[in-house]
């Protein structure tokens, strides 16, 4: 391991938590209805600094704004929920450029700095697609454009966080290895079917929502249609891969999937917990970001899983060659 590159590495983590923190903000704006909260962009009603009492707005504020689709009346608590999300996107772009910058320096692998030049660039089409949200008056394809584009980017980091620790898992033995990195593959497209299925769910969350004033939560989950009864059921599955998939990992013989193992089996019990509630509990606000965040922390262990045990196997083949 390269010591004048610790601050990358630790950096590079950072980054991906970041990115992380950022999904829970975008569905804790989805879950309060402040998506409009802030009606232009990048400015919030037309300042760097939003207002925070609708004395500080223009009288007709509603019709300059209705060409954005703004029809509620102003709420400081939406627009800032809003606009702390949107720092935070900012944030982001700015520690994965810090990560860009650093990732020059790293030469012993020269496509480090290609893949965070790739997250650069990635996220600021994010942040275009988030521009195409505000003004399209929040379309459910955008967001959950939006959201998968996060992800990818997540994806993307915890890529080359593994790629620039591999020193840590080259002299690795992991039992089974090939099986069970089959194992990890048909486990991560279950996640991802599932995340699909649950975004649909959510987009048609979002239109009861809206229409019913984001109150009356008891009708909501009576109206969701067959997405959420395959959503539900399919859960099932997902649930019986993971914990297969848990038991490979403990008996793997490699103490670090262990310790993978013992998260997923947290994550997994989170998210089944979080499901439920929101199933059987009117969709209580609180557990709607956290059943969105959870699902993707769970498909980020087992891509870095993955990549991990593609570390080892590469390594064991430049061995035997």
């Amino acid at each position: 391991m390269e010591r004048q590159h610790i601050g990358f590495r630790r950096f590079a983590i950072i980054t991906v938590v970041s990115v992380y923190l950022l999904i829970l903000a975008g569905g804790i704006v989805r879950t309060t209805g402040s998506g409009m909260g802030c009606p232009d962009w990048p400015k919030c009603f037309g300042k760097w600094i939003p207002p925070t009492s609708v004395t500080e707005l223009p009288l007709n504020y509603h019709e300059i704004y209705s060409v954005h689709g703004y029809e509620a009346e102003f709420n400081p608590v939406k627009t800032w929920i809003e606009y702390i999300n949107r720092l935070l996107g900012a944030l982001i772009g700015v520690f994965i450029f810090i990560a860009f910058v650093l990732s020059l320096r790293y030469k012993s692998d020269k496509k480090v700095s290609l893949l965070c030049g790739t997250a650069l660039v990635l996220v600021v089409l994010e942040g275009v697609v988030g521009k195409f949200v505000v003004s399209t008056n929040l379309k459910p394809l955008l967001i959950s454009f939006h959201l998968w584009g996060s992800i990818f980017i997540i994806l993307l980091l915890i890529y080359v966080t593994t790629r620039v620790n591999r020193g840590y898992f080259k002299s690795a033995i992991v039992l089974e290895g090939e099986q069970l990195r089959k194992i990890t593959l048909l486990l991560i497209g279950l996640t991802v079917i599932q995340i699909l299925l649950g975004t649909q769910v959510r987009q048609q969350v979002d239109a009861l929502s809206a229409n019913l004033g984001f109150e009356r939560r008891a009708e909501w989950v009576q109206n969701l249609n067959y997405y959420f009864v395959i959503h539900r059921t399919f859960s099932l599955v997902v649930l019986a891969a993971n914990l297969y998939f848990i038991l490979r990992l403990y008996k793997s013989g490699y103490a670090f999937l262990k310790i993978c193992s013992i998260i997923v089996l947290m994550l997994v019990a989170i998210e089944m917990l979080s499901g439920f509630i929101i199933g059987n509990f009117n969709i209580p606000a609180v557990m709607q970001p956290v059943h969105m965040l959870v699902a993707t922390l769970l498909l980020g262990v087992q891509f870095f899983v993955l990549f991990v045990l593609d570390i080892i196997k590469k390594e064991k083949t430049l061995q035997i060659v």
